[in-house]
C-alpha cells in the first residue's frame, strides 16, 4: 500500500491520546459534541468521496479515518462527566467484553474473504458498506467463539485464586453501574 506505516500513525496517536489523559486533560459537554459532531460529519464525506478515488487515493484516507476515530474515543475517556449512557448499554458492554477478540480476530476474517473473492470490489461506497456488514457479522460470531473458548478461560487461568470478583465483565450480563469508577484491587 501506499502507507505502510498508518498503523503505526494509529497507535502513536492513540499513545498521545493516553498521555493526554494521564496528564489530566478533560473535555467539556460541548468540545465533546463538536468532536462528535465534525467526526461523523468527516467520516460520511470521506466515504462518499472515496467512491470515484482510484485504490491507492482510497488508502489515504485511512489515517485520517484513524484520526477521526482517535478524536471520537478521546470524546470518551477525556471527560469530566459521567460516562455517556450509551456506554452503560447491555449491547455495547456485550460488544465491550468480546473488544479484545474482536481486535484479534477481525483482520484474518478481512483478509480471507478478500482472498477467497467473497467481497466486493474495493473502493466503492457500496463495496465498504457490504464489506463492513459481512465483517462485522462474521467477526463478532467468531469474536464470541474465541470469547468463550480461549479468552476466558486464559484470563481465569492467569488470575487463579487471586481473581477479583466481577473485574471482567461478563459478556452477556448486564453493566454493574456501582462497578464504574471503582478501583478493581482487592481490599
Amino acid at each position: 500500500g501506499i502507507f505502510p506505516n498508518r498503523e503505526a500513525v494509529v497507535r502513536l496517536v492513540g499513545m498521545l491520546l493516553a498521555v493526554l489523559c494521564a496528564a489530566g486533560l478533560r473535555l467539556g459537554r460541548a468540545a465533546r459534541r463538536a468532536i462528535v459532531l465534525t467526526a461523523v460529519v468527516a467520516v460520511a464525506a470521506g466515504v462518499l468521496a472515496r467512491t470515484g478515488m482510484d485504490q491507492g487515493h482510497a488508502e489515504l484516507l485511512h489515517i485520517p479515518f484513524g484520526l477521526l476515530a482517535a478524536a471520537v474515543l478521546g470524546t470518551i475517556v477525556l471527560t469530566r462527566d459521567d460516562q455517556p449512557r450509551w456506554l452503560m448499554w447491555g449491547p455495547t458492554v456485550w460488544i465491550g467484553a468480546l473488544s479484545y477478540s474482536l481486535y484479534l480476530v477481525h483482520e484474518p476474517i478481512l483478509k480471507a474473504l478478500r482472498s477467497s473473492g467473497l467481497l466486493p470490489p474495493v473502493g466503492t461506497t457500496v463495496g465498504v458498506l457490504v464489506t463492513a456488514a459481512v465483517l462485522i457479522t462474521l467477526a463478532v460470531i467468531a469474536a464470541r467463539i474465541v470469547n468463550m473458548l480461549i479468552e476466558k478461560p486464559v484470563m481465569q487461568a492467569y488470575d487463579g485464586l487471586q481473581r477479583v470478583p466481577d473485574r471482567y465483565a461478563e459478556v452477556g450480563s448486564e453493566p454493574s453501574y456501582s462497578r464504574i469508577g471503582s478501583d478493581p484491587s482487592p481490599a
